[in-house]
């Protein structure tokens, strides 16, 4: 009997520990990365001239690493340079996608998810000749 409960405190104390270290959300960074475009003909996009981002949040855990098996919702607004990017419609508040014309200028992102106490300023600089 006392084996027993001795393993079912071990047990639970490696899940307490596994759940702390591994699982549980400490911080969320922001990536915004350029991406393909939609349309393979290359000429159609360079008559359209424009760029196509996405921007991914990744939560962190204890270790320093992205949390497996849990994805976070996160809200935005811009706050500086809305002229210069297109949001496109979201089919989920795990991402976003916005586009630029191709014109320069610094974009500023207030990113707000559940977990955070402030929210989070991104800035990004577009270029026109990248």
């Amino acid at each position: 009997m006392s084996i027993f409960i001795i393993s079912l405190l071990v047990l639970l104390t490696l899940v307490y520990a596994l759940w702390y270290y591994v699982f549980n959300i400490y911080e969320v960074r922001y990536e915004i990365n350029q991406i393909e475009k939609f349309d393979d003909d290359e000429k159609v996009n360079e008559i359209v001239n424009e760029k196509l981002y996405e921007v991914k949040n990744i939560p962190i855990n204890l270790m320093g690493k992205k949390v497996p098996l849990r994805k976070l919702d996160f809200d935005f607004e811009i706050i500086e340079g809305a002229s210069l990017v297109e949001n496109l419609p979201r089919e989920n508040k795990e991402e976003l996608f916005f586009r630029s014309f191709k014109k320069s200028g610094k974009v500023i992102f207030i990113f707000k998810n559940k977990l955070s106490l402030f929210p989070q300023i991104v800035e990004f600089e577009l270029k026109e000749n990248e």
